[in-house]
């Protein structure tokens, strides 16, 4: 079944910064690369108010041969990263993968349960909150990088996490660059993040990336709440 996409362009507020965002041509081009790669989308959370960049969240089901929930951000990469240090493929746009397991309650509209829902939105808010580091900061994504949470996010999560890492997608279980090309030239890359404990994120900090997704089995990229901590199990 060809994906459905319905465009919802809302204007930046008077007297804001300016950013540059897709167009709707834009964004069904890449609604359309999505589900080459993911398959039918189950729902895309549409931002209401945007007083940056606009960035949404796609969601796609569980499939036999990518058995989690796949959210993908649209809206990170209309800004183009401001650095020269751009990766192997040319690129200076991002977009953001995140996995959540078959059995995740996803938060939906009309949810009563304020704390249940935080438990279950999360990874929503943190994927997007990644997003939007390279508005706030001015900077870059790329894999490696990690952001640390603002102390309330953690708790509200009730995870245990503490931060995200940036790494290269997990397409289809194959840890390869996954590239976009828009039809007017403009490239973007996809990018997965995951959750770290602050022990892991310390060990990253003090050795590399590399060493730390060393300690991880192949299905690690899905965030799976309760998982062991790899560094205190080193510990043990």
């Amino acid at each position: 079944m060809k994906n459905k996409f319905t465009s919802h362009l809302v204007k930046n507020k008077p007297g804001k910064k300016k950013y540059t965002w897709y167009t709707e041509e834009d964004m069904v081009e890449l609604y359309e690369f999505y589900g080459e790669l993911f398959g039918d989308s189950y729902t895309n959370l549409h931002e209401i108010v945007s007083n940056d960049i606009h960035l949404d969240v796609v969601i796609y089901k569980p499939s036999i041969s990518r058995q989690y929930w796949t959210l993908v951000t649209m809206g990170a990469g209309s800004h183009p990263m401001k650095t020269t240090m751009y990766d192997s493929g040319g690129c200076n746009r991002v977009e953001l993968v995140m996995t959540l397991p078959m059995d995740w309650h996803l938060y939906l509209p009309g949810c009563d349960d304020v704390a249940s829902t935080e438990r279950c939105y999360w990874p929503i808010r943190w994927l997007k909150d990644m997003g939007r580091v390279l508005i706030s900061n001015d900077s870059y994504l790329d894999e490696g990088h990690t952001m640390e949470m603002a102390d309330w996010k953690v708790k509200e999560s009730q995870s245990g996490f503490s931060s995200l890492l940036v790494i290269g997608p997990v397409i289809d279980s194959k840890s390869e660059p996954t590239y976009f090309q828009f039809s007017d030239g403009r490239r973007l890359r996809l990018l997965q993040v995951t959750p770290l404990y602050k022990e892991e994120l310390n060990h990253k900090v003090n050795t590399t990336s590399d060493n730390l997704l060393n300690m991880f089995d192949l299905n690690w990229h899905v965030v799976t709440i309760g998982r062991p901590n790899m560094c205190l199990q080193k510990e043990q």
